[in-house]
C-alpha cells in the first residue's frame, strides 16, 4: 500500500492545487474591484435620482432621453398636460447614443411606454463617439445585475478598446473622502432624502420628480453673450461617427421591441450657438437623411419659425440650457405639437425648410473684439454674429474715468480701428453694433479691457 499516492496522483494534486490557487486568486481580485466599483465610486445624485424613479415607476407612457439639455428642459407635467401621456425625462449629464441603449432597459424593467423621444444634441454624432466613456460613472451604480454590468463592460471595451482601465471604473471618480463614503450608503437606501438635498446644496435648482431637474435661475443671458467669443468658424463639416447609423438603428429596434415609437428629437439652443457654429447644420442634415432611410420621426427644434413657434432666446440661463421658465414655455409648446402628432400621425409646419430661410431671418445676436498689437499702435478688430441678411454698423468707445469717449461712430463698414497703445492701454474698450437693415432692432455690445 502506498501511502502518499502515485507520482501520477502527486502531480494531479499539484495541478488541482495550482488551479484552486489561480481561482482564488481570480475570485479575490474579482470580489475586490467589485466591491470597489461598487463603494469607492462617487454617486451623481441628479443622475441616480431619475435611473432609480423609473425603474419603481410602472406607468410611464413618454420618456425623453438624453442629456441635461432634458434634464431640465422638458417639464413632464406640463407634456401630460397636453397630450394626456404620464412623461419622464431620462436626462443624464453627457449621454451619448451607447448611453441611450442602456437606459432603454431601465426603462423596460417595469414600463412598456407609446413612445420613446431620443433628445440629443450634434455633437453626440460626430467623430470620436465610439469612444466615449463619459457615462460610465453615471450608468454603471444603476446597473442591478452582474450580467448587465458585463455586458455594459463588453460594450464600452468593444467601444474604446481599454479592457483593464473599463475594469476598474472606481478610478473614473473615485470616493476620497469618510463624507463621500457616507454619501454613497445612504443614497442607495435613502434616495428620496437626496431629492430634497441637491436643492439644500444647490437653491438655484430643484428636483420635481419625474426626472425634471428645474432650474430656479432665470437670468437672461445678455451677460453671457456679452462676454464670450462666439464666431463663425468656417464651412468645415465635422462628419458622422461611423456608428451612428448602426446606433440609431439599434436604439430603434430596442423600441420596436418594446412596441414603442422612436422619435429622434433635437432640442432647442440659443440662436448664437447655431449661427456660431454653421458645421452642425450640415451634421444634422445628413442626421435626419439616416432618420429618413431607417424610417425614424425627426424632430429638429433648432429650426422652428420665428412668430409660429415661441422665441426662447430669452429663457436659457447659459447658451444650452433653458430655465424652469424656458422649459415650460417649451413644453407647452412640444405638447401641443406631440398631441397632433399623436392623434393625426401628422406634425404641425413649425420649422423652416432649409437653414438658408432660417439665416435669413435671424437677427444680430452679439458683437465680439479682436486686438492685434503693432508697435506704438493697437489694431481693433469687431466683428459680430447673426443672419446672412444683417447689414452690421459699428462703434468703438472707451471709458476714461468713468466717462465713455466715442472714438469712431457708427460707420458701415468700419469694424477696425487703429489707436495709439498709450490712449488705451488698460481701459475697458466696447464696441457697439446695430443692424441697418432692422433699425428698430436692438443694439447688442461687447466690453473689454484692453492690456
Amino acid at each position: 500500500m502506498l501511502l502518499f499516492g502515485t507520482k501520477e496522483d502527486n502531480k494531479l494534486k499539484k495541478k488541482i492545487r495550482r488551479i484552486s490557487i489561480f481561482t482564488g486568486l481570480v475570485a479575490v481580485v474579482y470580489l475586490t474591484v467589485f466591491l470597489c466599483n461598487s463603494f469607492l465610486l462617487k454617486r451623481d445624485s441628479a443622475s441616480f435620482l431619475p435611473i432609480h424613479e423609473i425603474q419603481e415607476r410602472s406607468d410611464v407612457e413618454v420618456v425623453f432621453i438624453g442629456s441635461s439639455l432634458v434634464r431640465n428642459g422638458i417639464n413632464p407635467d406640463i407634456v401630460n398636460r397636453e397630450t394626456g401621456l404620464v412623461c419622464f425625462d431620462l436626462g443624464i449629464p453627457g449621454m451619448k447614443l451607447p448611453g441611450v441603449e442602456t437606459c432603454i432597459h431601465f426603462i423596460a424593467k417595469k414600463n412598456k411606454p407609446r413612445y420613446i423621444i431620443v433628445a440629443t444634441e450634434p455633437d453626440v454624432f460626430t467623430v470620436g463617439i465610439s469612444a466615449e466613456t463619459n457615462m460610465i460613472e453615471r450608468i454603471w451604480p444603476n446597473l442591478e445585475t452582474p450580467m448587465e454590468r458585463l455586458m455594459f463592460y463588453l460594450d464600452l471595451c468593444k467601444r474604446n478598446g481599454t479592457w483593464i482601465e473599463n475594469a476598474l471604473i472606481f478610478q473614473q471618480d473615485m470616493v476620497k473622502t469618510l463624507e463621500d463614503l457616507k454619501k454613497v450608503l445612504q443614497i442607495s437606501v435613502m434616495p428620496d432624502y437626496y431629492a430634497e438635498e441637491i436643492h439644500v446644496k444647490n437653491p438655484s435648482v430643484r428636483y420635481d420628480g419625474k426626472g425634471f431637474l428645474r432650474v430656479l435661475v432665470d437670468e437672461k443671458p445678455e451677460h453671457k453673450l456679452t462676454h464670450e467669443y462666439h464666431r463663425w468658424n468656417g464651412d468645415k463639416f465635422k462628419g458622422l461617427d461611423y456608428t451612428v447609423k448602426k446606433r440609431l438603428k439599434s436604439i430603434k429596434q430596442e423600441c420596436d421591441a418594446l412596441n414603442a415609437k422612436m422619435v429622434l428629437m433635437i432640442p432647442p439652443t440659443h440662436s448664437l450657438n447655431i449661427v456660431s457654429y454653421p458645421y452642425d447644420m450640415n451634421l444634422l442634415d445628413a442626421v435626419q437623411m439616416i432618420c429618413a432611410e431607417e424610417n425614424i420621426p425627426y424632430w429638429n427644434f433648432r429650426k422652428t419659425r420665428r412668430g409660429v413657434w415661441p422665441d426662447l432666446d430669452d429663457c436659457f440661463y447659459d447658451l444650452g440650457h433653458l430655465s424652469g421658465t424656458g422649459a415650460d414655455m417649451f413644453s407647452e409648446a412640444l405638447g401641443q405639437y406631440m398631441k397632433t402628432y399623436i392623434e393625426t400621425g401628422t406634425v404641425p409646419d413649425v420649422f423652416y425648410d432649409s437653414w438658408e430661410e432660417y439665416l435669413k431671418d435671424t437677427r444680430l445676436l452679439n458683437a465680439w473684439m479682436d486686438f492685434v498689437y503693432e508697435e506704438n499702435t493697437i489694431r481693433i478688430v469687431a466683428g459680430c454674429n447673426g443672419g446672412t441678411d444683417i447689414c452690421p454698423e459699428y462703434q468703438f468707445s472707451v471709458y476714461d474715468n468713468g466717462t465713455e469717449i466715442i472714438l469712431q461712430d457708427y460707420l458701415e463698414n468700419g469694424n477696425e480701428l487703429v489707436v495709439n497703445v498709450d490712449s488705451v492701454s488698460g481701459k475697458n474698450m466696447k464696441v457697439m453694433v446695430r443692424d441697418k437693415n432692422r433699425p428698430d432692432d436692438k443694439e447688442v455690445y461687447y466690453e473689454c479691457v484692453c492690456m
